[in-house]
């Protein structure tokens, strides 16, 4: 506000009605950890502008604007009012995730490799936010992405493509190069570093995936050709299972942390966007907005 105090307010759903949770916090962007108790921030530092007629670049991407801007991570304690700085460099930090116990996250670096294919790597660590001892997970992978923690904390489900961790992925001939824009699904076993590529032999692409801590099972939203479509991957069987959902397209989807619950909207051959809540426990679709409806009821 003017005053320059920012507020925390938590709005109740239902009801509607407000409460503040905390105030004078810093501005910017944040996440919360799981216990509440914490926010990780994103900041930004952008170098001084100066008036200079040179321009240094280091990489292609430098010519984009604000391309040399670094974003860093930072906690801060609801109830200590303290921020401290976590991540440190010049090159940008991004948070992947935060683990449920609210312990540990997950950070990743990346880094632009103009003269060597896929031309970018990245690397991902384990930070404690308790004790600030970090953990390289991997360093200067090309084809490894962003990862999430297991319900446990003691496995990351990591999305990437086939290349990714030697090639633990490929199913290819030999003499083939393998495509990129194919995203597979991985499983790292934290305390071995050894990389599952459980989707090797999973036709469809990986849009994105979710370790559901209510029932175990990973969440994936694919491309399957001409349709988008949710699967289930059992961690213990190795059993991949499609949903039977209202929509060929599934646009999107939203997990609940700690119910068999989800919500997705999607589109099919003779109608726009239509939301659902789905039932995990039954595959069951309920209908909660069509808001084209009236618009292709006219038409033929």
């Amino acid at each position: 506000n003017e005053s320059g105090n920012v507020k925390l307010i938590t709005v109740d759903a239902e009801s509607l009605q407000e409460q503040i949770l905390a105030e004078n916090i810093p501005s910017g962007n944040f996440d919360f950890t799981p216990d509440e108790k914490t926010l990780i921030y994103a900041d930004k530092e952008s170098p001084d502008a100066g008036k200079s007629d040179l321009m240094l670049l280091t990489t292609p991407e430098d010519r984009h604007p604000n391309n040399k801007d670094r974003y860093y991570l930072s906690k801060y304690g609801l109830f200590g009012g303290v921020k401290q700085r976590l991540t440190f460099g010049n090159k940008s930090t991004r948070l992947n995730d935060i683990s449920r116990d609210s312990r540990y996250i997950l950070y990743s670096v990346m880094e632009n490799t103009p003269t060597q294919r896929p031309f970018f790597v990245s690397s991902m660590y384990k930070l404690d936010l308790v004790t600030l001892s970090q953990e390289i997970l991997w360093e200067k992978e090309g084809f490894a992405g962003t990862a999430t923690f297991s319900p446990d904390g003691k496995n990351i489900l990591i999305e990437g493509s086939a290349e990714a961790f030697g090639g633990v992925g490929m199913n290819i001939k030999e003499g083939q190069i393998a495509n990129s824009y194919n995203r597979l699904a991985f499983i790292m076993d934290l305390s071995t570093k050894n990389v599952d590529a459980f989707t090797k032999d999973f036709s469809p692409s990986i849009d994105d995936s979710f370790w559901n801590q209510a029932d175990g099972l990973i969440y994936l939203r694919v491309t399957d050709k001409d349709y988008e479509r949710i699967y289930t991957y059992n961690p213990q069987s190795k059993i991949f299972n499609q949903l039977n959902l209202s929509e060929d397209v599934v646009r999107s989807v939203s997990y609940a942390a700690k119910s068999a619950q989800a919500v997705y909207y999607g589109v099919g051959i003779s109608n726009s966007t239509k939301a659902y809540t789905l039932d995990l426990k039954n595959d069951r679709s309920v209908l909660i907005a069509d808001p084209y409806k009236e618009r292709l009821d006219n038409l033929n």
